[in-house]
């Protein structure tokens, strides 16, 4: 099968379940969204903003060049017995779910490996998005919390790829590619852009997570000294308002401000691991020629 629809949709979602042979319907399934995601019997999809796009249904392989331009899969286990499979849109309290916003496809009844890919342009998919950025309280270890609740849903062999980084439009710094599959609820990355070694990516979610002491931990006490060099150099103003200093391998702020501590840490992480990341790309573009890095 090979068919190609437009969806009509006023949501930043899509649903993905079966439908038929009294199946429940999209409204029935969002009461119960967890349960229905756990035991692969539904597939949400998260979309860029809330538009009308197009998919393409196919069964079997993809054409060489389907399988050279796609930018983000998400691939889930799902049931469908009844061999309907059913794309349930977003639609406003006026609409009637049967004639809006939802489509179905036929297919041979059973348990599916279910592959969706986003493609550019359009509206496409971003399959799972979990924001991770602080609020009104700097809490890393909070976030990763959210994160591990959230994996704890999804069903066993599903294969999860994340992209993180700064917003589009601005640069390029610090984007990344996670893959792996999901088993006991336990993301197993085994590729990763740029390439690293899963030592450095355990290392670097530790230097976030310790945030939420309050300060920066580093290496050893010469590495806080750097740290202390580069905030004096790159923002002597704002190193002299929040003082900073070194105490041993720690470095504390004068001030207890999440959001200066945020402004540390992000010098601090670009400073340890640009050599894995491109951490200073945005510092280069709104700082054309400043290199405060360097000779310290």
């Amino acid at each position: 099968m090979r068919r190609d629809l437009h969806i009509d949709n006023e949501a930043k979602s899509f649903l993905l379940h079966a439908a038929g042979g009294g199946a429940p319907n999209a409204r029935e399934i969002s009461r119960k969204l967890q349960q229905f995601l756990a035991d692969g019997r539904a597939a949400l999809m998260e979309l860029v903003q809330d538009d009308s796009f197009n998919v393409r249904f196919v069964t079997g392989e993809l054409t060489d060049q389907e399988r050279a331009e796609w930018v983000g899969l998400v691939e889930w286990n799902l049931r469908i017995p009844s061999g309907t499979l059913a794309l349930a849109a977003g639609f406003g309290p006026d609409k009637d779910e049967a004639a809006h916003g939802a489509c179905c496809v036929e297919v041979e009844p059973g348990d599916y490996r279910v592959a969706v890919y986003a493609y550019f342009p359009g509206v496409t998919p971003g399959g799972l998005l979990v924001s991770l950025k602080p609020k009104d309280k700097l809490s890393i270890s909070a976030s990763i919390r959210e994160l591990e609740r959230t994996l704890a849903l999804l069903a066993d062999e599903t294969t999860l790829e994340c992209v993180w980084g700064d917003y589009a439009g601005m640069n390029d710094a610090g984007n990344q590619r996670y893959r792996g599959v999901i088993r006991n609820g336990v993301w197993a990355v085994d590729a990763t852009y740029p390439p690293m070694h899963g030592d450095v990516l355990r290392e670097a979610v530790e230097f976030a997570a310790n945030l939420d002491s309050g300060c920066l931990n580093a290496k050893d006490p010469q590495e806080a000294e750097r740290f202390l060099r580069l905030f004096q150099k790159a923002m002597p103003d704002w190193a002299a308002a929040v003082k900073p200093r070194v105490d041993g391998a720690i470095l504390r702020l004068g001030m207890d401000d999440p959001g200066e501590l945020w402004n540390a840490a992000r010098l601090a992480f670009a400073l340890r691991y640009s050599g894995t990341w491109a951490a200073w790309a945005w510092w280069e573009e709104m700082f054309p020629g400043e290199r405060p890095w360097e000779s310290l």
